[in-house]
C-alpha cells in the first residue's frame, strides 16, 4: 500500500486550540471526551489543570521534536522514556500532530501516526502525562481518531491504538 496520508485542509490554531476549516469552526474530539465523562477532573482546581496542561504541551513538543529532527532531550526523563518505548514496541513513527477531520463536523490532531510495514495498519498513539490513565477516556479518544484516521484514508486501516504514558516520573 502507498506510504501517503491525506492532508487536511483544516486549520488548526493552537494559541486559541480551535480548528477551522473555511469560515466553520469545527468540533474538536476534547469536548466530545468531556462531555461523555465530566467528572474526570471535577476535583483538581482549575490552576493545577493549567500547569499540568503546559507540562503536557512541553512534552508533546519535545517528543515531536525528537521524531521530526531526531534532536533527543538528554535532560527531560519523559523524552528518554518516549524514546525506549518506541524501541521496545518496535514502533516507526511517521507523523505527529496529524490532523484529521469528518467533513465539517470535528477535527482533532493525532499525537504520533506510526505505520506497520509487516501488517499494513498505522497504529495510532496519544501521549498522556496525566498522573494516572483515564481508561475509559482515552478509549474513547482513540477510537474517534481511529474512525477519522480511515475516513480521511480511505483503504487504509488503523492498527493499534495506544496510550504513550510519559508522566512525571513522581508517578510512574
Amino acid at each position: 500500500m502507498e506510504k501517503v496520508l491525506k492532508q487536511s485542509a483544516v486549520v488548526f490554531n493552537d494559541h486559541e486550540h480551535t480548528y477551522r476549516l473555511g469560515d466553520k469552526v469545527l468540533k474538536g474530539v476534547t469536548p466530545i471526551v468531556k462531555w461523555m465523562f465530566p467528572e474526570t477532573y471535577t476535583d483538581i482546581p482549575q490552576s493545577v489543570l493549567m500547569k499540568a496542561a503546559e507540562y503536557g504541551s512541553l512534552i508533546h513538543a519535545k517528543c515531536e521534536m525528537a521524531d521530526r529532527v531526531g534532536f533527543v532531550d538528554q535532560d527531560c526523563e519523559p523524552v528518554l522514556q518516549y524514546e525506549e518505548l518506541k524501541k521496545l514496541y518496535g514502533l516507526n513513527v511517521f507523523d505527529n500532530e496529524y490532523l484529521v477531520n469528518l467533513g465539517d463536523k470535528i477535527a482533532s490532531s493525532i499525537d504520533v501516526v506510526c505505520y506497520d510495514e509487516k501488517e499494513d495498519v498505522w497504529p495510532l498513539g496519544d501521549i498522556k502525562t496525566t498522573s494516572k490513565i483515564h481508561i475509559a477516556n482515552v478509549t474513547l479518544q482513540l477510537s474517534i481518531y481511529a474512525y477519522l484516521f480511515e475516513w480521511c484514508n480511505p483503504g487504509k486501516k488503523a492498527g493499534t491504538l495506544m496510550v504513550i504514558w510519559l508522566p512525571k516520573p513522581q508517578y510512574g
